[in-house]
């Protein structure tokens, strides 16, 4: 069949279609003028009911329900009274199928199963994996500048609970080693409020993700924060690994060796693995190594 053939098909149908529908009105037109005094009464009782007797407060309801036995209705009466009803109806009928739209395209398996624009690439599946596996990194991620092993400005401390003298030693310390110093002190002593600890998580996760990992001011605030605390805060805490902590931190003289040595502790508590400082590799790859290599041995 024909392009042209099929248009005049559907134009055909389209004209029946019409034709069909303004018959089948002018006889509801011609039923009701006919029969009004008991189309309109069942018309009346169908909006009472659906309404649940609201409908009788209005001016459409007041009129249906006061023309006299046997008398006919305005020919116009049924149809101006179902034009606010069939609105409503329309609009309520379009707000839940919008509903149910946003509803399927959001939410339904296949959406939430659909490719991405550009296929299920590595780094489409990386992204969507991102949220759960932090330490997913991009290849190719350069590597960040090694510090060197600097003296350990701890080591002179006479009390290592003592907020400022840590808060001034801990000045002079890079932002990885002053996170890794609070995740592994946390590890051997966990501080109760966790809030923190989480926080410089997924900060330095979030810094070596970033294409130059320079942490802003308030980054370094909650770096030095949180070390604070875990270093001073006493409420709720193991004393004793607490103690067993600022000795591993007091008697190295450098900072490498320092939190190589509160990594062999928490191994030997089982409580600091590997991973937990996976993000150092990007961060300072020569400190990595050392850690790393301290919780192997």
């Amino acid at each position: 069949m024909s392009t042209g053939s099929s248009g005049r098909i559907s134009s055909i149908a389209l004209v029946a279609a019409a034709l069909l529908a303004f018959a089948s009105m002018g006889l509801l037109a011609a039923i009701w003028a006919a029969a009004s005094p008991i189309l309109g009464r069942l018309y009346a009782g169908v909006r009472i009911a659906e309404s649940a007797g609201l409908w009788l407060f209005t001016g459409w309801g007041r009129y249906f329900t006061s023309v006299p036995a046997e008398k006919p209705f305005d020919f116009l009466s049924i149809y101006k009274s179902s034009l606010p009803f069939g609105l409503a109806s329309a609009v309520g009928t379009a707000a839940i199928g919008w509903a149910a739209y946003r509803k399927v395209s959001r939410r339904h398996l296949r959406a939430v199963l659909a490719a991405p624009p550009g296929g299920f690439g590595t780094e489409a599946i990386r992204t969507a994996l991102q949220p759960a596996f932090p330490h997913l990194i991009p290849p190719g991620r350069p590597l960040a500048r090694s510090s060197r092993p600097e003296p350990n400005p701890f080591a002179g401390l006479r009390d290592l609970r003592d907020g400022s003298a840590v808060w001034t030693a801990m000045e002079v310390l890079p932002w990885p080693q002053a996170a890794t110093l609070a995740l592994a002190t946390d590890a051997l002593a966990p501080i109760a409020d966790r809030t923190p600890i989480e926080s410089v998580t997924r900060l330095v996760w979030r810094l070596v993700r970033a294409d130059h990992p320079e942490p802003k001011p308030s980054d370094l605030t909650l770096i030095k924060d949180t070390l604070t605390q875990v270093m001073t805060e006493l409420s709720g805490r193991d004393l004793r690994a607490l103690d067993a902590a600022h000795a591993c931190l007091a008697a190295a003289s450098t900072m490498h060796d320092a939190l190589a040595a509160l990594t062999v502790a928490a191994r030997d508590k089982r409580v600091f693995p590997v991973t937990a400082v996976a993000w150092l590799r990007f961060a300072d790859p020569l400190l990595h190594e050392r850690v790393v290599s301290a919780e192997l041995d």
